[in-house]
């Protein structure tokens, strides 16, 4: 059964990912330029991050979809924070699409508080911890909300795989 249900949610991807790059080629093409509004390039990114879809997400980021948008206050880096999403994919190859498009590693999550590194810290995915201090996230960044930083975050959730790549990576 688990088989049947990869086959159907890899081609409702594939189905969703020709379907708005069929889309967009031909409302790109019929205006002669790029639709001056970001808003649908975002929301798709957002699509893309909520379904798994590494393709369709770096299509609209090469577009021009903003990498570090907003959706209702959080950014769309947090939607690609947890080493399995709802739908049973891995965010990891989502992760690395934001931070090549520039998303902000030490941003703060509004709603929440958290920074990325301690959203990673929070959902115990070591592997998204690893690529964003690789890319910069800041272990002493404090967020204003909590008030501590990613290293108090993982004393206090007692989480020493986090405390010791932090430590590396100093």
């Amino acid at each position: 059964m688990d088989g049947i249900h990869e086959y159907l949610q890899h081609a409702q991807q594939e189905l969703l990912h020709c379907a708005l790059q069929d889309w967009w080629q031909r409302h790109s093409v019929s205006l002669g330029k790029e639709i001056p509004e970001r808003r649908f390039l975002d929301f798709f990114a957002r699509a893309a991050l909520l379904s798994g879809n590494t393709r369709l997400l770096d299509f609209m980021l090469a577009r021009g979809a903003n990498a570090n948008h907003t959706d209702g206050g959080v950014p769309l880096i947090f939607f690609a924070l947890t080493p399995i999403s709802r739908n049973g994919f891995s965010c990891l190859p989502l992760l690395k699409s934001l931070i090549a498009a520039g998303a902000n590693v030490n941003g703060t999550n509004p709603v929440g508080g958290l920074t990325p590194l301690m959203a990673a810290i929070n959902a115990n995915a070591v592997p998204h911890a690893v690529l964003l201090l690789d890319a910069g996230a800041d272990p002493w960044h404090a967020s204003e909300v909590l008030g501590m930083n990613a290293i108090e975050y993982a004393a206090a959730l007692n989480a020493p795989v986090f405390l010791e790549l932090m430590r590396e990576s100093y």
